[in-house]
């Protein structure tokens, strides 16, 4: 089916519906620094924890520099950051797999290798992956609490993680859905031909079988 397919998605509207979101909000003000892990998905009855690759990774709110890109504060009620210029920031969807998840997000041009955001399945195994700095990089001059959305949508509900890494990476507003794909109408189409297409077979099939 034409919409049933994984993608970069650049744009929290187009994530399917209904969604969730974590703010992060109950971690600010001020930050706590380490590296996991911290049950975040608790104000909205998930359980999704948030892990990093580095031991001095942030989360909550205060003054957090992204160099050209300007800077975050406690304008952002709360969020994520991963403290350095290689490394990873992990969430991992405890309550159950999710199909689209993506987050608002910014970080420090240049300072470290490019950023990458990635889906994975429970096992580790990379399901999609992007780097951002290339496919949709973001650009905001000395900006303050500024950023994009970025983030990732598959056909199933097979992801376990979400992972954003290196570049100072942050994330706020963490959005999932695990709501199917929708039918186009071209696809409810075919969907309604193959079902009328077998009730006539089951009708000629019995109809034979009578007369015989």
């Amino acid at each position: 089916m034409s919409r049933v397919c994984a993608a970069l998605v650049t744009n929290s509207g187009a994530m399917p519906s209904p969604t969730d979101v974590v703010t992060f909000d109950n971690f600010g003000p001020g930050f706590t620094v380490g590296s996991g892990p911290q049950q975040v998905g608790t104000p909205i009855g998930e359980d999704i924890v948030w892990t990093t690759t580095y031991s001095s990774s942030v989360i909550g709110c205060g003054g957090y520099l992204l160099g050209s890109n300007g800077y975050w504060n406690c304008g952002k009620a709360g969020h994520t950051g991963l403290s350095t210029g290689s490394g990873d920031m992990i969430f991992t969807f405890n309550s159950g797999l999710v199909n689209s998840v993506g987050g608002f997000i910014n970080y420090a041009p240049g300072k470290g290798s490019n950023v990458v955001i990635s889906a994975h399945a429970c096992t580790g195994a990379v399901l999609e992956s992007y780097d951002i700095t290339v496919a949709a990089p973001i650009s905001t001059p000395s900006g303050v609490n500024a950023g994009a959305f970025r983030g990732i949508t598959r056909p199933s509900a097979d992801i376990c993680q979400f992972r954003v890494s290196n570049q100072y990476v942050v994330l706020d507003d963490l959005t999932f859905s695990e709501a199917a794909q929708v039918p186009n109408l071209n696809e409810w189409g075919m969907i309604i031909f193959m079902a009328l297409a077998g009730l006539s077979s089951v009708y000629y099939l019995r109809r034979n079988k009578i007369k015989g």
